[in-house]
């Protein structure tokens, strides 16, 4: 997935039946990755974050750069992303 300079995307959930799972691999550009109630981090190429099943987060593009990550998801149908709110995090 490839996020345009400031493109963010707003907090959501990943819920699944059984197992599941995130993880995010960075492979460009400079970007975020936040938990809910967590500071934001500050993510580069070859960083990866584990997300745990049910943790609210967002991920996205710094202001002044694009960002990219690959996906992995462990999916057990069905898989379902609850899409909450935006975020207000400002670097």
């Amino acid at each position: 997935m490839t996020f345009e300079p400031g493109c963010r995307n707003n907090w959501h959930i990943h819920q699944e039946d059984k197992g599941g799972g995130q993880i995010l691999v960075y492979v460009g550009g400079r970007g975020y990755y936040q938990e809910w109630e967590k500071a934001p981090v500050e993510m580069k190429p070859g960083d990866c974050i584990n997300i745990p099943v049910g943790m609210k987060h967002w991920h996205g593009a710094a202001p002044d750069s694009w960002f990219a990550h690959l996906t992995l998801l462990q999916i057990s149908p069905p898989q379902m992303v609850y899409i909450t709110f935006p975020h207000t995090f400002r670097p």
